[in-house]
């Protein structure tokens, strides 16, 4: 096992950086709250939310959505609230929305920075709760990077922050993944385990997985270190959630937390 983690290891490094002959990225779609970009080959979408939708390479849907989900609580009812990421209505979401979204071209590369202020009036009267700087780097040969930093504002309290990587269901039923650990490797099949109950072989300190899929390989690196869940929700998804280090409990300003991962689908 231990000679099997250096070429995994390899294997996720390679296919996250080999160049191959790719089209060239462009905008296929784009409004003020929306830009879809991609090639002939694969797209995603990314809202001013920061939501990011129907990651898909070769009309296979692989990821149906990517967003961040809270649970801020008030201290003067002691009830939480939801607050997710792209969510609709001032009851749902993170806080206020940005007036519009810019994807930056660099060199072959498109490049997309979100600011956000989460503040929701149940919780400390409205006042800023922390500071959300997402950005999200999209390759043409199927590669995309996301890194949320978060800068703690108030003392709050808040259930654990975490980042859902929503795999389609249809998409990875029966497939089998490796599950990298540093210093264990983890064999399983989507196909395990009933609805709503966890995937034991995606827990914990995950450094990377892939998924052996029909068209090619299903690479997920987590570039900042980052504890995982997984679990089956429902029929439509396989879901990946990466916490957000340093955000549980109580909340102190000054605390900067950071989640950083690498996606790629097969083309």
């Amino acid at each position: 096992m231990t000679r099997i983690l250096p070429a995994l290891v390899a294997l996720f490094s390679v296919a996250c950086t080999a160049p191959a002959a790719e089209q060239p990225l462009r905008i296929l779609q784009s409004t003020d709250q929306a830009v879809t970009i991609g090639t002939d080959a694969f797209s995603v979408t990314v809202h001013s939310s920061g939501r990011m939708d129907a990651l898909q390479a070769g009309g296979v849907k692989y990821v149906s959505f990517i967003a961040l989900y809270t649970s801020p609580s008030s201290f003067q009812t002691g009830k939480g609230v939801r607050a997710v990421q792209g969510e609709t209505g001032e009851d749902r979401g993170i806080g206020p929305l940005p007036d519009s979204i810019t994807a930056e071209k660099r060199g072959d590369r498109y490049f997309i920075a979100i600011n956000r202020t989460a503040a929701r009036k149940e919780i400390c009267d409205g006042q800023p709760l922390y500071e959300l700087h997402q950005t999200v780097e999209i390759a043409p040969n199927g590669v995309l990077r996301a890194r949320y930093e978060f800068n703690w504002l108030r003392f709050c309290r808040i259930g654990r922050p975490t980042i859902y990587v929503a795999l389609a269901t249809e998409t990875f039923a029966d497939l089998t993944f490796w599950a990298d650990y540093t210093t264990r490797c983890q064999h399983g099949a989507f196909s395990e385990g009933e609805d709503y109950a966890p995937f034991t072989k995606l827990k914990g300190p995950l450094r990377a997985m892939r998924v052996d899929c029909p068209a090619g390989p299903f690479d997920l690196w987590i570039d900042a270190g980052s504890s995982v869940t997984s679990t089956r929700w429902g029929e439509r998804y396989n879901s990946i959630g990466l916490y957000v280090p340093k955000a549980s409990g109580m909340m102190y300003p000054g605390v900067t937390s950071v989640v950083q991962f690498t996606i790629k689908v097969p083309l």
